[in-house]
């Protein structure tokens, strides 16, 4: 049960360890928590003078059964133009002015006014990571350290029961220590048709990862936004808190709990980024639309090939039988695999791993772990890279899809209409996987179980990238 820090108790409280030895600042809200406090709402803001839609769809949430604090960290680098300077202090009236006369009573809105940031690390990874530490701060005071901490960005608007889905998820997995949250960018905000044809190719391009992964029953085929996700308080201390990257800090945070499999889709709380253009970031959604509307390069036009999910495919299919693999079986089965799939288990030097992995792991559940923490979402894109590298040629994600979706029989997609395609996966990525959906799409929720090798019809053998027939006890049969 949350409680408020009371006025006869210490103030401030004493730092949690994490607080004391990765903390940046002294607490940046000076007054102490609302009773109740469960979930804080952390939006990093660089020259967002426009904030209220943000904060009004957050206001217009159905209302949780804790209290809930937003804190939107306004900040900027040391040697910032002077307009970024004069927008900061807009966004910083407008956040006081909004929480006086609109926040609704069960909701406390704080600017933080963040101290001018070192010029080599100020970015949204940093501005990240001081938000959710004054959320681990404000959520300790409360006497909430399994509260939640829910990242949203300055440009976004979320549905009405966004604050809800967060709560009700973590109630329902209490072992789960992060989620993501279902996503749709704003087509309808798109200022021309073709900032809109922008998104649209963006966000499938996002979509395909995730549905290859999924098709190839990778366990950590979820999204990586990092405007839709949040983190419980003791999962975020307990992985070292965010990181500092100034682009592409979320996928490297949550890849943290994908590889302990302790995180998974929420269902509800969709969040609506808006698909505007972006110097704050080198990559993403804002620099990918920069560079569409500029004709310099359409957003991630050029896709990896479906051919790389069956490479990813092989080897999960392969960990089951890992934990009774000899040396000489193991090899073997490198052997056996084309070149370019080859050429990577040789790079990473895959049977010396799964040797020592052998040494460290009790059974055969706890080899399946490690082997999982190892490859992880960044060992994929690494693989990816590799084959892509040498001779996987990519394409545009358009082909890409039909030749994934023909390639794993999956029917029903719309091909002939973008828009249509993209609203048909959104739709498939963000329900529960059921029925025969289910046989090809594994849950994120249970990255780490012990699964069995998938013998069902549907599966495409590639010979390109999937040859068969090899035993891990040397040889061919």
């Amino acid at each position: 049960m949350s409680r408020a820090t009371t006025p006869d108790s210490p103030w401030p409280p004493t730092d949690t360890p994490y607080l004391t030895r990765h903390g940046l600042h002294p607490p940046l809200v000076p007054a102490p928590p609302p009773a109740g406090l469960g979930l804080v709402v952390v939006i990093p803001a660089k020259a967002e003078p426009d904030i209220a839609p943000t904060l009004e769809s957050l206001g217009a949430c159905h209302p949780p059964d804790c209290a809930v604090e937003v804190l939107v960290a306004v900040n900027a680098a040391a040697d910032c133009p002077p307009a970024v300077t004069r927008a900061n202090q807009a966004t910083l009236e407008a956040v006081g002015a909004w929480a006086l006369d609109h926040a609704p009573p069960w909701m406390r809105v704080h600017a933080l006014d963040v101290p001018p940031l070192s010029p080599k690390q100020a970015g949204v990874g940093l501005a990240r990571k001081i938000g959710l530490d004054e959320g681990v701060r404000r959520l300790t005071w409360a006497g909430a350290p399994r509260g939640v901490l829910a990242c949203l960005d300055a440009d976004c608007t979320v549905a009405p029961d966004y604050l809800t889905a967060l709560v009700a998820h973590f109630r329902k997995h209490p072992d789960d220590w992060a989620c993501t949250l279902p996503f749709a960018h704003d087509l309808d905000a798109a200022p021309t048709p073709a900032a809109r044809e922008g998104i649209v190719t963006y966000e499938l391009y996002l979509r395909y990862v995730v549905e290859g992964l999924g098709l190839a029953r990778y366990p950590g085929a979820l999204h990586t936004v990092g405007s839709a996700m949040a983190v419980r308080v003791d999962g975020y201390q307990a992985q070292g808190g965010m990181n500092r990257r100034q682009a592409g800090e979320d996928f490297y945070f949550l890849n943290k709990f994908l590889r302990i499999g302790r995180i998974r889709q929420a269902q509800g709380g969709l969040v609506r980024p808006a698909p505007r253009v972006s110097d704050r970031v080198p990559f993403g959604t804002g620099a990918a639309m920069g560079r569409w509307l500029a004709g310099d390069d359409p957003p991630q036009q050029r896709v990896w090939a479906p051919e790389t999910f069956t490479a990813v495919e092989t080897i999960i299919d392969v960990i089951p039988r890992l934990a009774q693999a000899d040396a000489a079986g193991i090899g073997a089965w490198c052997a056996a695999q084309p070149s370019p799939l080859r050429g990577w288990l040789e790079r990473v030097r895959f049977a010396a791993r799964v040797a020592e992995m052998q040494r460290h792991s009790a059974s055969p559940a706890g080899l399946r772990s490690r082997f999982l923490q190892w490859f992880d979402r960044f060992q994929v894109m690494k693989l990816a890279h590799h084959l892509r590298d040498h001779g996987v040629t990519s394409l545009p994600v358009l082909p890409a899809l039909a030749r994934l979706f023909a390639q794993y029989g999956v029917a029903g997609a719309p091909m002939d209409d973008a828009e249509a395609l993209l609203g048909w996966l959104r739709r498939r990525q963000h329900a529960p996987p059921t029925g025969c959906d289910a046989a090809q799409r594994q849950p994120a929720g249970d990255l780490h179980g012990a699964g069995a090798v998938d013998n069902s019809p549907r599966r495409l053998q590639c010979d390109a990238l999937h040859p068969i027939g090899f035993s891990l006890s040397g040889g061919t049969p």
